[in-house]
């Protein structure tokens, strides 16, 4: 899995004594699976989740993670007119 360690930080933090992670369900690789119940972390765009999530909530309950930041710094940086 090519994971960016954001993505792998928040499957740590929200994961639960006896997950299971990177498991096949149906024809996908999901995050976690926490009995019958499939976990998704998005870290990015949802338009990549659309058909796994079209197929899998047919057959499981899904949650899906999407971290949103607490705090955002905007900076304006001028150029120096000399």
């Amino acid at each position: 899995m090519n994971e960016y360690s954001l993505h792998s930080e928040i499957k740590k933090i929200y994961s639960h004594p006896g997950d299971r992670f990177e498991v096949k369900v149906d024809n996908y690789i999901v995050d976690i699976l926490r009995g019958k119940l499939v976990i998704e972390v998005q870290t990015r765009n949802f338009s990549a989740l659309k058909k796994r999530l079209q197929a899998l909530v047919k057959n499981y309950p899904v949650r899906l993670v999407y971290p949103l930041p607490e705090k955002k710094w905007i900076t304006h940086v001028t150029k120096e007119i000399k």
